[in-house]
């Protein structure tokens, strides 16, 4: 019977061959594994040192690519697209200001016509007066419908609409 934590160690193992594809299957990768454990070194393992080194280089690349020196200069493969969205953006911001004119004219013209219509029916009212009561020949002034709401405080007795007697109906 093996050693749980061989075993373990031996599963572990062979999974992170499996992820790193140096096994094709998992029972390859245990065979793989194994065979670490034991101390012997199976050919893929052999065969993925180069890999790793590869690997390594191709990190440094990147990370020079990365360093601060280069990170503020465009490529010269983006400096065409660059060039383009620059122009596109000025073309959008004379559009935005044509069309915020054109919003402001727009509201100046509303505000003027609201204006002169103000002015126009406040000038029918002072020329054109409605009768009054006492000038259309003594004619008594008719009640204000319910429905209109034109009622005066006294108009309404509260009693109408609120019964406070007693709730049963005999």
């Amino acid at each position: 019977m093996e050693d749980p934590f061989r075993m373990t160690k031996v599963n572990e193992l062979a999974k992170s061959l499996l992820e790193h594809g140096l096994a094709s299957s998992m029972d390859e990768a245990i065979k793989q594994a194994e065979k670490l454990v034991r101390g012997e070194t199976p050919e893929s393992v052999k065969m993925a040192e180069p890999l790793a080194q590869e690997k390594k280089e191709e990190a440094e690349k990147a990370k020079e690519e990365l360093k601060p020196e280069h990170i503020g200069s465009p490529s010269s493969e983006l400096k065409p697209e660059i060039e383009d969205l620059k122009k596109r953006m000025i073309e959008n911001e004379k559009k935005i200001n044509l069309l915020m004119n054109k919003m402001n004219e727009i509201i100046a013209e509303i505000n003027k016509i609201e204006s002169s219509g103000s002015r126009l029916s406040r000038h029918n009212q002072n020329t054109n007066p409605q009768p009054s009561a006492q000038s259309r020949g003594g004619q008594s002034e008719t009640k204000a419908n319910l429905r209109t709401g034109g009622l005066q405080p006294g108009d309404v007795k509260i009693e109408d609409y609120f019964y406070s007697g007693s709730k049963k109906k005999e």
